[in-house]
């Protein structure tokens, strides 16, 4: 988990504006700030409101309180703020929103050709779901849509889902959950509020968006349980939890085999998160050698988010944790492996961090493997924490089979699984191991003194 005092915020004052001249100014943070006459406008990047003018190229014309923009067009003003976020493209389309943020955005090619228009706002509480394949976000109301968000390919990296808007809000008590083969990006020209949650977590099994890539992991995926035989009748070995930002833990081998552990998963991760992906899964238990054995399955891995604006505000929590690997329900199986932690980018020209603010990419715990007599399903582990720093356990019933390891945080590295008791007789299945830790970076770019990467 990164967690961090409140850092505090910079007052951006209008450069080029003479003190001896007064200028009539309002100030907005949100498009729901912008309001005329009963019309609602759009807070733009330079912090002033603009409305609709058919008159104009741009279709937008600054209000009268703004500066010495101050009812001009949108993309033909003085732009004191060092230039307006809505050029209009012969598409119809705008430009020009990514070069007025002054940074270059990691991983997202043609920026300046993605259009910035209006507010993602979502206040509804419970959980909202966007899967990055369909690109449709769900609400929690049972309603769904097809967003208008774009699909980017990134070099030597898997393709993006990006969402553009002028302000992003989440409030307090909204959830969105994200799936998918893509990684998410969110770009805002304008302020994005986090109150509450963005998760592209592993749950159990299933990855987070844009995690455990077959193209990606590679080395990083747990290796999976073997079938191994102790002189009497056969195991199986746990699985090895999934590498990221650190290596995963070993699964244990069957008791008294002689075998092998299953190694986890190396490091996988860049820490620049450039290309930006997801990590990877643990590797799923080996069985007993019968055809209806398996053995537990592998932990999903957290998936991969950037988020970029000109001010992000995080009082909630962004997580791309790991999932716990599968228990198992045939006897002398061995459990599967915790996912990794994935990736969490933000970048912006202020990252203002909250105290209630928590940012967590923690591996998952391995499942429990099962003894000689089993009959019932061994406790899986569990998945790694969305927001705290406290290791995800591995699962560690009453079953007499190896105890999985527990996942890795940034404070403590992912543990190997255990081999069975000797109580359980011989053959008993192996703990899965624990996930590796995923990888945060947090870019500040007018404050270098913003935390570093971390992993």
């Amino acid at each position: 988990m990164v967690r961090f005092p409140m850092m505090s915020l910079l007052l951006l004052g209008v450069s080029g504006v003479s003190c001896s001249t007064p200028l009539d100014e309002f100030v907005c943070s949100a498009s729901e700030d912008c309001a005329s006459n009963g019309d609602r406008g759009i807070c733009e990047a330079n912090g002033f409101c603009s409305f609709s003018d058919p008159a104009c190229p741009s279709g937008q014309r600054y209000g009268s309180a703004s500066g010495h923009d101050s009812n001009q067009c949108v993309g033909l003003a003085a732009d004191a703020g060092g230039g307006d976020a809505r050029v209009p493209t012969t598409d119809g389309g705008f430009e020009g929103a990514c070069d007025a943020l002054g940074f270059a955005i990691l991983n997202v090619p043609n920026c300046h050709e993605l259009p910035f228009e209006g507010d993602i706002t979502l206040t509804e509480a419970g959980t909202y779901q966007l899967d990055t394949d369909t690109r449709t976000l769900s609400y929690p109301n049972g309603s769904a849509f097809v967003s208008d968000a774009v699909v980017l390919g990134q070099d030597e990296g898997p393709e993006l889902l990006v969402m553009t808007a002028v302000n992003v809000t989440i409030a307090g008590g909204s959830e969105v959950l994200v799936r998918g083969s893509r990684p998410l990006v969110v770009l805002a020209s304008g302020t994005m509020q986090i109150d509450g949650s963005i998760l592209v977590t592993g749950d159990g099994s299933v990855s987070g968006a844009g995690g455990n890539l077959p193209g990606d992991c590679g080395e990083g995926r747990g290796s999976d349980g073997e079938v191994q035989v102790p002189g009497g009748a056969p195991g199986g070995s746990g699985g090895g939890g999934g590498g990221f930002g650190s290596s995963g833990g070993s699964g244990a081998p069957v008791v008294d085999s002689g075998g092998e552990p299953s190694p986890g998963g190396g490091v996988s991760g860049a820490a620049t998160l450039v290309p930006l992906r997801g990590g990877c899964s643990g590797g799923k238990g080996g069985g007993n050698g019968s055809l209806e054995a398996e053995g537990g399955a592998g932990g999903g891995a957290g998936g991969a988010i950037q988020l970029v604006a000109n001010r992000l505000n995080l009082a909630g929590i962004v997580s791309a944790s790991g999932g716990g690997g599968g228990g198992v329900s045939s006897e002398r199986s061995g459990g599967g492996g915790g996912g990794s932690g994935g990736a969490v980018l933000l970048q912006a020209n202020r990252v203002s961090l909250f105290p209630e603010g928590i940012l967590t990419a923690n591996g998952g715990g391995g499942g429990e493997g099962a003894d000689q007599t089993n009959g019932n399903t061994t406790e899986r582990g569990s998945d790694g924490s969305r927001n705290s720093d406290l290791p995800a356990a591995g699962g560690s019933g009453s079953s007499g089979g190896g105890r999985g390891g527990s996942g890795a945080t940034p404070a403590e590295q992912a543990r190997d699984g255990r081999e069975a008791s000797p109580q359980s007789l011989v053959g008993g299945g192996g703990g899965g191991g624990g996930g590796g830790v995923g990888v945060i970076r947090i870019i500040s770019h007018d404050d270098p003194d913003a935390p570093a990467p971390s992993q």
